[in-house]
């Protein structure tokens, strides 16, 4: 997953609001001391059976590729604008036996143009994949701090949208949470590919591996990410409806 800064990313017209609306500092007041180095290209997420290849259908058969998290054997946590008009989807997770789902239901916390709208959605899958620990994720329920690294997973790399593969960026610090208007985001200095919208945003190092957020758009060379421990209590009801957790608790106090 290459980052290649300056991108411009085309994504939904409520999602580029909900980017511009939570950049309040411009590109030339950063230090250019955190942009991470732009020849850096990701490495395949080997080490992420959790991560999911997402493919976002509508009746009319058009896809969207998206990027994704398994985390409960019938649930993928994904980004709202990969859930909202859609009408199937179909899931692999390439690095947990390259199982193959379809899903025929799916949830978002948020739809809407709405700048405000928290960009966090659930695939629900027809027949379950078994998964356990240390492979099931656990997901934040308390924020991280401006500062702490973080490592974004996609299925993008230098412009390509892979079928069959994801890719781990490099680590780079949060460097920033939303303003009070938009509180539930992060902000980092990198920019997300068209097909990582939804993929896992992790803390390097943890095992199980800690999702704190998902991938939801860029703009002026600043990603967004939709931050889950806001929406912690609703994943967890969701979880229990369909369900369950995996065996290793899906929600931890970190």
């Amino acid at each position: 997953m290459k980052r290649r800064l300056g991108a411009s990313i085309a994504f939904c017209a409520g999602l580029a609001a909900l980017a511009w609306s939570v950049i309040h500092a411009s590109k030339e007041s950063r230090s250019e001391a955190q942009v991470p180095d732009p020849t850096t290209i990701g490495i395949r997420a080997v080490e992420h059976p959790e991560a999911a290849l997402v493919d976002s259908s509508k009746s009319d058969q058009s896809t969207k590729p998206c990027s994704g998290a398994l985390i409960a054997p019938k649930v993928v946590l994904t980004a709202a604008q990969c859930v909202c008009g859609y009408a199937s989807w179909n899931i692999i997770v390439p690095y947990n036996g390259n199982q193959k789902r379809h899903a025929a239901s799916a949830t978002a916390y948020e739809c809407g143009a709405n700048p405000s709208a928290h960009d966090v959605g659930l695939v629900f899958l027809d027949v379950p994949i078994e998964i356990s620990a240390p492979q099931c994720p656990v997901l934040a329920r308390t924020p991280i701090k401006s500062g702490s690294d973080i490592i974004n997973i996609g299925r993008a790399e230098n412009g390509d949208v892979s079928t069959s593969d994801l890719f781990v960026g490099p680590s780079t610090p949060v460097i920033a949470i939303g303003s009070k208007d938009s509180a539930f985001v992060y902000e980092a200095m990198l920019v997300i590919e068209q097909g990582d919208f939804g993929g896992p945003v992790e803390v390097p190092g943890t095992t199980p591996h800690l999702i704190a957020a998902v991938n939801s758009g860029s703009a002026n060379d600043v990603e967004v990410l939709a931050r889950v421990d806001v929406v912690n209590d609703w994943i967890g009801e969701q979880l229990a409806s369909h369900g369950g957790a995996c065996k290793a608790a899906a929600l931890v106090a970190r």
